[in-house]
């Protein structure tokens, strides 16, 4: 068939309208092409809802027998939420399928393909794969590995600052900047900060400036210091709130976290094994993505341990000259200074978008 890319295409498209909607299931597009003409489209649109293959033969506006299906991941051939993707593509009689990139679980992958060959259908795989696998980055890396995928992002001065001598660092990034982030923070599981950062900014971590559902909080709490009083403490009730601390915690804060509907992690000491132990429980609770917006210790942290897959730095014009950095740990030859996979450079009014891909899955 020609145009398999431009078909694809539209499949990926469809696609990214459910990053953000889906955790911890995938993100899928799927497209069905008869005669040249593409006369189905579906996406995954929400946890739980029918998948991007079914939305897509069910959205068709003729018979889809004897038809062409694109989609970005291998379908499902196991009862979950819902019926297996397979069973209904062989029902309506498809007569082959394009799949992007195989299920990267290994209890499934492939098993679908061979269930269509079988059947009769022809499968092709591989068509845009790589631009597949970035938009299900967290998804992937939650399956192969049980760990959820880590983004640091932080706004700076231009000369390297999150925050003047004073600690103060509202606003360094332009209000079209913090929208985005608001947009970031709809996208991910969760939102991550340090008790520094809590303390000092008595931040909601919400998504306010665009239409979304809030991601769960994470607080770093090592020094136990998380009070009644802070809004992230007062909003617990509203919206699902996490500490992760050491474990000796006095009777009054385990109250206190019991009360506001607190979820306390112990993490018995700050090291590699210990964030390991701690990310994979959050896993467990179908935490597949986190945007870690502070502070710079819990950042810096999280890079020495490499455990950190992405970063987002917003950089401004302002000037402060000296005052706290992000990242402070060693490195100690510049030919080992360069850790990114990918980087791509974004101007946003007057602001510069840095984002750095130093993990791939």
């Amino acid at each position: 068939m020609k145009n398999e890319n431009k078909y694809m295409l539209r499949a990926l498209e469809l696609a990214k309208r459910g990053v953000g909607k889906v955790s911890p299931n995938p993100a899928v597009g799927a497209i069905i092409v008869k005669n040249n003409k593409i006369i189905g489209e579906g996406f995954h649109n929400y946890y739980g809802g029918k998948h991007a293959e079914v939305e897509a033969i069910e959205n068709a506006t003729e018979s889809v027998e004897n038809s062409t299906m694109f989609v970005t991941l291998e379908p499902c051939n196991h009862y979950g939420q819902t019926p297996p993707c397979t069973e209904r593509i062989i029902k309506e009689k498809i007569k082959k399928v394009i799949v992007a990139m195989e299920d990267p679980n290994p209890k499934m992958s492939g098993r679908s393909i061979k269930i269509f060959q079988e059947n009769g259908i022809e499968v092709k795989k591989g068509i845009l794969e790589s631009d597949t696998r970035k938009i299900n980055q967290p998804y992937i890396k939650a399956t192969k590995l049980k760990l959820p995928y880590i983004i640091l992002k932080s706004a700076l001065s231009l000369d390297g600052f999150i925050a003047d001598n004073n600690g103060n660092s509202k606003w360094i990034s332009n209000a079209k900047s913090r929208k985005l982030v608001h947009k970031w923070r709809a996208d991910y599981d969760a939102i991550m900060v340090g008790i520094g950062t809590v303390m000092k900014d008595d931040p909601m971590l919400t998504v306010r400036e665009v239409s979304g559902e809030n991601p769960t909080r994470i607080v770093y709490d090592p020094s136990i210091s998380l009070i009644e009083n802070l809004q992230i403490v007062k909003t617990a009730n509203k919206i699902k709130t996490i500490v992760i601390t050491n474990n000796k915690l006095s009777k009054e804060y385990k109250e206190m976290c019991k009360i506001n509907n607190i979820e306390i992690l112990e993490m018995e000491k700050n090291t590699g094994k210990g964030w390991q132990r701690v990310l994979k429980i959050l896993t467990q609770k179908n935490i597949q993505s986190i945007m870690v917006e502070g502070g710079g210790k819990l950042q810096s942290q999280l890079l020495k341990d490499v455990l950190v897959d992405r970063i987002d730095l917003f950089y401004s014009t302002k000037v402060f000259g000296s005052g706290v950095s992000m990242m402070k740990f060693k490195i100690n030859k510049v030919e080992n200074s360069n850790i990114f996979k990918e980087t791509k450079w974004e101007i946003i009014e007057d602001n510069i978008l840095f984002s750095g891909i130093l993990k791939e899955y």
